[in-house]
């Protein structure tokens, strides 16, 4: 049987067109997997994840102009720290976590320009904050839940420009007569959460810059904080959840007229003791809750300092 034209026809266009098709082949093959493209890695735009850590990495190895970086929820690699370290702009950094070691902090020394650290609950030690030293302009340094103890103190000292010292739920004890002094220049000291006593105070004091103080949850009593006499010009005071101060404090307390905040909530105060603030006539802020303060009270107080913008009571 002779076979159609129009068969015929269609083999002929198939030898034609094979090699096109089996070039096709080769390059569908070569090429394994699809080209990544600008929003994703070939899977199309739902797959987000690895773009966002790209961009990520891309703005921290550019060395952008930002000014404050949080990276709490990230571990630190080698080359991460590395990206960091060419943001010569920055002036805020936030981490956190195990994988911050001293390491990091010496990986940190050329940001020059950096104003305020937070290094909550890492790896440093007391030894690793000496690096700190090498950065100019560092006025704040924030080591929440990092455990450095009081051997850390005498590092942080080095900083020449450090004002703000927050050590809450560090391992600080202040047991030595000079633990806190070498801090010249540090205006607020946060201590809360810790298992500082008595014996710290007088180093505490003798802090020349000293205008606020967080005592909040320590272990001082009545006497440790007649170490503070000579203190008539802090304005900020906060002795919250210490049930050993009582009101053998308030007249000590008293004479700090520059105060502008004070909190005693949660101590052993009373209602009564309350009034002798009165001298207090800059106050601004006086936080008294769960000291058992009716409304007349309170309106006693609102009465008797001037200045008064906030009173929490109830």
């Amino acid at each position: 049987m002779r076979p159609s034209r129009r068969n015929v026809l269609l083999f002929a266009a198939a030898i034609v067109c094979l090699p096109w098709l089996l070039a096709g082949c080769d390059r569908q093959t070569d090429q394994g997997t699809p080209p990544t493209t600008a929003t994703g890695t070939g899977a199309g735009p739902e797959t987000t994840g690895p773009t966002t850590e790209r961009a990520s990495a891309t703005e921290l190895s550019a060395g952008t102009a930002r000014a404050e970086l949080d990276l709490s929820d990230q571990a630190i690699t080698p080359q991460r720290l590395a990206e960091i370290a060419q943001m010569k702009s920055l002036r805020k950094l936030r981490l956190s976590g195990p994988s911050v070691t001293d390491e990091t902090l010496k990986g940190l020394v050329g940001l020059k320009s950096l104003g305020a650290i937070v290094l909550q609950e890492t790896a440093v030690t007391d030894a690793g904050l000496a690096s700190l030293a090498a950065l100019p302009n560092l006025k704040e340094v924030n080591l929440m839940g990092t455990p450095v103890g009081d051997g850390a103190v005498q590092n942080l000292a080095a900083i020449p420009k450090l004002e703000k010292l927050v050590l809450r739920g560090t391992a600080i004890r202040g047991e030595s007569a000079e633990s806190f002094t070498s801090l010249s220049s540090v205006k607020e000291l946060d201590v809360s959460e810790t298992a500082l006593g008595n014996a710290a105070i007088p180093s505490i004091a003798a802090m020349p810059a000293l205008k606020k103080l967080n005592l909040w949850l320590t272990r001082i009593d009545d006497v440790g904080l007649k170490g503070l006499a000579a203190r008539t010009d802090l304005t900020s005071l906060n002795l919250d959840n210490i049930p050993a101060i009582t009101d053998a404090s308030l007249p000590l307390i008293a004479t700090m007229k520059e105060l502008t905040f004070l909190h005693l909530g949660k101590t052993s105060v009373t209602p009564t003791g309350l009034m002798g603030l009165a001298p207090l006539t800059k106050l601004q802020t006086l936080i008294v809750t769960n000291l058992g303060v009716d409304a007349a009270t309170a309106q006693q107080l609102r009465e008797a300092l001037p200045n008064l913008t906030r009173l929490d009571w109830e």
